[in-house]
């Protein structure tokens, strides 16, 4: 093997194995509670952050069905100071849960990640639903604003680096964060045809009119020019964005389909006008499904969900199990922040 060719395959192992410079043996976890002037309420904000501890003590997000992830109530943060990615998990009624295993991954790689949980949405409040597009971009807004100004994580941050990463409505937030605005008309209509909004079915089944949205609130913009960059894993509605918008976005941005090769759910397809930002790359995962955004599952879980006719939530690919999803998802994300 000659010189040249020795080089390309030693940088191309380094890429393929890159980890953040900090690396930690576990993360902690604290949670806070904000006051979001726009909800007239507060909302509860779990902060991860790397520690030096080596061991576990805690376990975040387990049940029957999902194994939970392993932490540090309230462990002591790592000197030095850290970049911050502001995540945002799952669709209208997500689990808070499903952000463990991510938001302590990035943790572990020495981040400190901002999740403000989802207001739940039940019969009492259900028509509000769509409120929840603009209200979850402040929520991300409000706590980093909340995490820049609270001890002791105000010393421990480097504001000059934040980051958000989305999955689903949540990446549609972080969209938001970087300046894209809901086109309204097409928000209105997103319910008349298929492959648009994956809520339909709720919405209209709980009567929500979306002909009634307020259009001044859907077509404002929630930018954060605080973050520096973005990843979005198949964000929602997509299809409904101002073009023009999703143009004018500045920060480079990473949208990644994790569909896999079977492409289910077209209301998570990735709209071809994303295209239109500037500084986009566009990741698709061959062996991935939707549901590999998810926890892992418990031995017992498809025993369990069967039951409840929800054996899909455990689905895996032949080729690839949850865990080995979760690192491919972890690494592309880790990788991108650290190019920027």
């Amino acid at each position: 093997m000659n010189i040249k060719r020795w080089l390309m395959v030693m940088a191309w192992l380094a890429l393929s194995f890159t980890v953040s410079a900090k690396e930690f043996a576990a993360s902690g976890l604290a949670s806070q509670t904000v006051f979001n002037p726009e909800r007239e309420s507060t909302i509860e904000v779990d902060i991860w952050y790397p520690t030096t501890l080596d061991s576990t003590h805690f376990e975040f997000g387990k049940n029957k069905v999902f194994v939970g992830t392993k932490t540090n109530r309230n462990a002591p943060i790592a000197s030095g100071k850290h970049p911050v990615v502001l995540l945002a998990h799952g669709g209208m009624r997500a689990s808070p849960f499903h952000a463990g295993w991510v938001a302590s991954g990035l943790a572990k790689a020495g981040f400190i990640v901002v999740v403000p949980q989802q207001v739940g949405l039940s019969a009492a409040n259900v028509t509000s639903a769509p409120r929840e597009l603009w209200l979850r971009p402040s929520d991300l807004s409000i706590s980093l604003t909340h995490l820049i100004d609270t001890a002791p994580f105000k010393q421990a941050i480097d504001t000059d680096h934040v980051y958000g990463v989305g999955f689903f409505l949540g990446g549609t937030s972080m969209l938001s964060l970087a300046g894209a605005r809901f086109d309204p008309a097409l928000y209105k209509q997103s319910c008349e045809q298929e492959g648009v909004n994956v809520d339909c079915q709720w919405l209209e089944k709980n009567k929500v009119d979306l002909s009634k949205v307020s259009e001044p609130m859907l077509s404002r913009t929630n930018h954060d020019d605080r973050v520096k960059a973005i990843v979005a894993i198949n964000p929602e509605l997509t299809k409904t964005l101002n073009a023009q918008s999703l143009g004018d976005i500045k920060v480079p941005v990473k949208v990644m389909d994790i569909r896999g090769s079977h492409a289910a759910l077209p209301e998570l397809e990735v709209a071809e006008s994303i295209a239109a930002i500037p500084n986009m790359a566009l990741m698709t995962t061959s062996h991935t499904t939707i549901f590999s955004a998810f926890s892992r599952c418990t031995e017992k879980s498809v025993q369990i969900l069967a039951l409840e006719g929800e054996g899909h939530l455990c689905q895996t690919s032949a080729q690839q199990s949850r865990e080995e999803a979760h690192r491919l998802i972890m690494n592309a994300i880790t990788r991108f922040i650290d190019h920027q």
